[in-house]
């Protein structure tokens, strides 16, 4: 064999090796664990033993703090009226007709539905109900006519 041709394949040889010790690189490791040892890990750290209708004292006065900001902020609006359509609803808050997306008092109003509406500031929510409207008509029979009619 000629010097040039083992030179050649000398140089081949060594950029293969090159090459597939760089593709190794990128391959990802596979470990092997053997389920005795997570076993014993886990035996080893027992995690807290929780009862999720148990809170927090923290979590408790966090869901406090929530409800105060929803009672003092929401306190002084008032649902007086849907008019519903579909496509297009709108909902009448302290004299004021707003749709969805709309402000009142830096409340947005996120939904409107046939009987309530929803409304978010600062991430709390808050939905408004539409009240019936009860008219309380008493005793007709002992009422005096509010006018008389000619006989």
């Amino acid at each position: 064999m000629s010097p040039k041709l083992i030179f050649i394949a000398i140089l081949i040889f060594q950029i293969t090796i090159a090459w597939a010790a760089d593709a190794t690189d990128d391959l990802p490791v596979v470990l092997r664990i053997r389920p005795e040892k997570i076993i014993t890990a886990m035996a080893a750290q027992p995690g807290p033993k929780r009862n999720p209708f148990n809170w927090s004292e923290k979590q408790i006065n966090n869901f406090k703090q929530i409800q105060e900001k929803k009672i003092d902020y929401f306190a002084g609006l008032a649902l007086q009226g849907i008019i519903w359509h579909r496509k297009n609803p709108f909902a009448v808050i302290n004299n004021r007709i707003v749709t969805a997306g709309d402000r009142i008092q830096d409340a947005r109003v996120i939904e409107i539905h046939k009987k309530e509406i929803l409304l978010e500031h600062d991430g709390v929510f808050h939905t408004l109900f539409l009240s019936p409207l009860v008219i309380d008509g008493g005793d007709m029979r002992n009422r005096p006519a509010t006018h008389r009619t000619n006989q």
